[in-house]
């Protein structure tokens, strides 16, 4: 996003004001606000679902997926640096950033950038030694080895933007100047140089593993060598393509929405796709994520026992009963009552959805005072989860609208 200093600052410091996206009308700030919130929490959601079923499952305890969760935290943390004040942005105009906070996010922006490239690299020389030199494998890639490579992956990232980060912060500011995403050309540049190397070893990793594959007799080996090198293109062409893409919109003439738009993208694609390309098209991955969100698959459970409260005598039941219908009557009652008025008068706000909240879970927990009733079939047990979720969801949204409205 463009970026105009400001001298109203304590002590002499620019602060930065975020001009957003200038050409949008503020009648599409709230679509745009869902769509980035959408984004991030499927990136979050995503990439943790990644970190857990890794670290859950003894069977992905191996050296590929061991970077593939440092790859995982690197997204969580790469869109963490700029999409929350993005939608702090439109949600409350918060146009302002120091210069402090400009400095650190350019330099958690570049540094995280190039620790991406880094990790890329590591994983496509894992791929090479396991499909090239299958039996040094074990020896090469011991778990003290594959450490060292992501600790110095992450660390010469860390290193490698500060340069470019005490330059800028020597410059002389105007009383205006324009950045871009709190980042400079120069720091920019850099990262390039940076990533363009790690982009050179990773095409030759995969060059010479397509290259050996010719030699393996087996089909499946051909297929399952075939699979780990397109996964990996894959996920090297969704890092690469949007960095190409704001490169030339740095190095063009375009327009400033074309670099905004760049920028966004270089924000938000790579994360997101990442866990769909190892999620899609990775057995193991799949297999983990079904075990771990999904029992019945195995065969372990066929119904949910409801504890209740354990520690509630059976004699305060009926008392805990009617209590509960109580509040879930006077609930029923109260919303029933707004949305008969909403209906009948269209001026009102519509309520937000505690009815249907309520319902999800108090009649089943009526039905198990009431009738003992402790099973619940596997897919109701999935499904009342999902709804509870969502519900919860779709109140805070709703309330966020509501704040919006007022």
């Amino acid at each position: 996003m463009e970026a105009t200093t400001c001298n109203g600052s304590v002590g002499g410091s620019p602060v930065f004001y975020l001009v957003g996206i200038p050409s949008l009308p503020e009648s599409l700030f709230l679509p745009v606000i869902f769509i980035f919130l959408l984004f991030y929490l499927l990136i979050i959601m995503g990439n943790t679902l990644i970190l857990v079923s890794v670290v859950a499952e003894p069977s992905l305890h191996k050296p590929m997926y061991f970077f593939l969760i440092n790859l995982s935290a690197l997204d969580i943390l790469f869109t963490t640096t700029t999409v929350p004040k993005m939608l702090s942005l439109f949600l409350f105009g918060d146009h302002f950033l120091s210069f402090t906070s400009c400095l650190l996010q350019m330099y958690l922006f570049q540094s995280l950038t190039c620790s991406e490239a880094f990790i890329l690299v590591v994983m496509a020389c894992d791929r090479y030694v396991a499909i090239c030199h299958p039996l040094h494998y074990p020896v090469l890639m011991t778990p003290q080895t594959n450490a060292a490579l992501a600790a110095s992956a992450w660390l010469t990232a860390l290193l490698l933007p500060i340069p470019a980060v005490v330059k800028t912060s020597q410059m002389a500011y105007d009383n205006t100047a324009h950045i871009y995403h709190c980042s400079t050309l120069m720091g920019f540049c850099i990262a390039m140089v940076v990533s363009f190397l790690p982009l050179l070893l990773v095409l030759l990793s995969c060059a010479h593993i397509l290259a050996s594959v010719f030699h393996i007799s087996s089909q499946e080996g051909c297929s399952k060598a075939y699979s780990t090198c397109g996964s990996h293109l894959l996920m090297v062409g969704t890092y690469y393509s949007p960095i190409a893409i704001a490169y030339v919109a740095y190095r063009a003439d375009l327009p400033l929405n074309f670099h905004i738009m760049g920028n966004v993208a270089y924000a938000i694609l790579t994360p997101i796709l990442n866990p769909l390309i190892y999620t899609l098209r990775n057995k193991d991955v799949k297999a983990a994520i079904t075990k771990i969100t999904c029992l019945k698959s195995q065969g372990l459970i066929d119904h949910v026992y409801l504890m209740g409260i354990p520690s509630l005598p059976k004699y305060l039941f009926l008392p805990i009963f009617f209590i509960v219908l109580l509040l879930y009557l006077l609930i029923l009652l109260e919303n029933a009552l707004i949305l008969v008025s909403v209906v009948a008068e269209p001026s009102l706000h519509s309520p937000s959805p505690d009815i249907l909240f309520t319902t999800t879970t108090i009649p089943r927990m009526l039905s198990l005072f009431l009738l003992g009733d402790h099973s619940l079939s596997f897919p109701a047990c999935f499904l009342q989860m999902y709804l509870f979720h969502s519900f919860s969801c779709s109140e805070a949204f709703i309330l966020v609208v509501m704040a919006c409205d007022r």
